[in-house]
């Protein structure tokens, strides 16, 4: 049961972890976001790609930052589990 560490692989799922993220924070930013929060989220991205970093403190204290945290971990696994899944019914499935 000698196993290599596959970083092939670890790369792939971290990509698409990061990738399942993107889309839970788009979904979180069109169903959850108040019109007062998607402007903080507005001002925050727009801010941090002009080199501007707002206050980290009340960021991390808001509930847009919290929504689109839960948003990113969410997407992630959910890329993940899918992933896995179909990988799973590919093995499973023997080629003819």
């Amino acid at each position: 049961m000698n196993k290599e560490f596959n970083y092939e692989k670890m790369f792939i799922q971290i990509f698409l972890f990061i990738i399942g993220g993107i889309l839970g924070i788009a979904i979180v930013k069109v169903l959850f976001l108040t019109p007062l929060e998607e402007i903080g989220f507005r001002l925050f991205w727009n801010g941090l790609f002009q080199g501007r970093i707002m206050d980290l403190e009340m960021v991390f204290k808001s509930t847009t930052f919290f929504k689109c945290l839960v948003g990113f971990i969410a997407g992630g696994l959910v890329a993940l589990f899918i992933t896995n899944y179909i990988n799973k019914q590919n093995i499973e499935t023997p080629e003819k």
